[in-house]
């Protein structure tokens, strides 16, 4: 995610999927890989992530819903192992 000003005295944030995403998550399950994270990476739908996010309005609570999401998609996809209880959890 990445929060910017727009040259009117507003700040805006916008919601960027990043390696680092992916990574904290894989962290969390002790699989750091290189080859983890890319192909982690390449299969996030952002779009996915995004809305998930914006159904929240407090930071921390979309902060929680884009690592969940990213989670969830992780474990469809058999990269992080399905049988653990869910670490990040959406409010």
């Amino acid at each position: 995610m990445s929060i910017g000003f727009d040259g009117n005295n507003r700040y805006y944030q916008a919601w960027e999927i990043t390696p680092d995403d992916v990574e904290t998550v894989l962290d969390e399950y002790d699989l750091v890989t290189t080859e983890n994270v890319e192909k982690g990476f390449d299969i996030i739908d952002a779009d996915e992530v995004v809305k998930a996010v914006l159904s929240y309005t407090d930071f921390d609570d979309q902060m929680n819903a884009s690592f969940a999401t990213i989670e969830e998609i992780l474990r469809r996809e058999k990269i992080v192992p399905s049988d653990r209880e869910q670490v990040w959890k959406a409010a």
